[in-house]
């Protein structure tokens, strides 16, 4: 079940846990951590693939140059490039390397109606990245198919709440 809260920030949403009672961090038994959003701005022009980490060095930053460049290759879209985003709470209190993928801007038509219709293909890219930047050629194709089909699931899921509180 989806429910909707009516925030659409990250940041508002980690702040609405914290007074809430929660007091972790992002501390998942994960590797590498990677936050998928769709970007909005009120410039209907604005659009394009970013990546945000918290710093311009290190593994995150080396992660995040592989996915964006992943996602470059298979969507074809504009770079916006990565971002040095220390202050998101995302990115700040993981404590794994982590990532925030914009994945185009919902605000723009041309973005938002490539990702509604080809949400594999952004898919294909991330695993892209994520193969690239381990150098896991040897991964086998069952692996890449199921991999693909749930970072489709995923962008589905996301399409659907932020067609919901957007559109």
């Amino acid at each position: 079940q989806i429910a909707h809260t009516g925030i659409t920030d990250w940041d508002l949403l980690c702040q609405a846990l914290k007074d809430i009672g929660y007091k972790g961090t992002f501390n998942f038994e994960a590797d590498y951590f990677i936050s998928l959003h769709i970007n909005s701005f009120t410039d209907a022009s604005a659009n394009g693939i970013e990546v945000h980490t918290a710093g311009r060095s290190g593994d995150s930053y080396a992660f995040g140059k592989c996915l964006l460049n992943g996602m470059l290759d298979t969507t074809g879209l504009k770079s916006r490039g990565m971002k040095q985003s220390a202050d998101l709470y995302v990115l700040k209190n993981a404590t794994m390397p982590a990532v925030l993928l914009e994945m185009g801007f919902i605000s723009n038509q041309n973005d938002a109606a490539f990702l509604q219709q080809h949400p594999d293909l952004f898919a294909k890219g991330i695993y892209d990245g994520i193969v690239d930047h381990f150098d896991a050629s040897y991964i086998t194709h069952v692996n890449m198919l199921l991999c693909i089909i749930a970072i489709t699931a995923v962008l589905m899921t996301i399409l659907i709440i932020v067609g919901n509180v957007f559109l």
